[in-house]
């Protein structure tokens, strides 16, 4: 096997290499959590390995990353950032529970949205950093991001977030389709015009009725953020982005319906190209 094929397998043999979860060995506060909302039990949580990994980057911040995975089938990849976002760490845990197969990466921080007084989200202008995130990513993408908001937006009345469908972000598109729920969307990023797959999955949102996010890519405006780092790197960038909920919510698990069909009309666009 050549060296390079080996590098672009490490990180899912590391993957695969971690121990098996376990409630009783683990202090991990949100583990105990999703026993006691019934996101894992005693059967599902077999199924499943657990591990930390950290890391130091080329300004001597340390990181700590989570990863938990299918013994099964390690893909496909969610990333989860924001330690705060809790229903975006539960929709991977539930996908992969669901669906023997998956990996969720989640950022620990003291459940808060800043690790080292920095947003992860906007630190992708350190390479370094850049680099070990997408070393647990595909190589080739697509990546999957989960993210969770305030609800309503500072703009509207009430609002207390900063993303709403009902009030565009400068340098987007935005097609809203189910006003009812302003906070949950799917973004993606990509040029003007948008390129074959930013326009098959606009089509696609568009017959499902989901509210759409479309970044506007410019070198001019690198904001630092994963979507653009994605962008930059050629690779085919998805957020499903949902208002954050308690379990006690009636919409609580709208994220993993969102996610499984996108990964339904991924699957299919794959498989229409592999016919041709």
């Amino acid at each position: 096997m050549k060296l390079s094929i080996i590098l672009l397998l490490l990180p899912s043999l590391f993957i695969n290499k971690a121990a098996a979860l376990n409630l009783e060995d683990s202090d991990n506060v949100d583990i105990k959590r999703m026993f006691a909302i019934g996101v894992l039990d005693s059967e599902n949580i077999k199924s499943l390995n657990y591990r930390i990994e950290e890391f130091r980057d080329s300004q001597n911040l340390q990181w700590t990353f989570r990863i938990i995975n299918s013994t099964e089938d390690p893909t496909p990849v969610f990333f989860a950032p924001h330690n705060d976002e809790k229903e975006a760490f539960d929709t991977g845990v539930k996908f992969i529970t669901k669906h023997h197969r998956g990996t969720i990466v989640n950022l620990l921080c003291n459940n808060k949205r800043y690790c080292n007084n920095l947003d992860p989200n906007r630190y992708f202008c350190n390479v370094s950093f850049a680099n070990k995130v997408f070393s647990f990513l595909p190589t080739f993408g697509p990546i999957i991001t989960l993210h969770n908001n305030e609800k309503g937006s500072v703009q509207g009345k009430n609002g207390l977030g900063n993303i709403s469908i009902n009030f565009p972000l400068p340098r987007t598109k935005t097609y809203a389709r189910n006003t009812e729920n302003e906070d949950d969307m799917v973004i993606h990023v990509g040029e003007n015009p948008p390129e074959l797959m930013s326009l098959q999955l606009h089509q696609f949102l568009a017959q499902a009725q989901l509210n759409e996010l479309y970044e506007l890519y410019s070198t001019k405006y690198f904001e630092c953020s994963m979507s653009y780092e994605a962008h930059r790197r050629n690779l085919f960038y998805v957020n499903i982005e949902t208002q954050k909920r308690s379990p006690e919510d009636a919409n609580y698990g709208l994220q993993l319906d969102i996610l499984e069909k996108v990964l339904s009309w991924m699957n299919s666009v794959l498989q229409n190209s592999q016919l041709k």
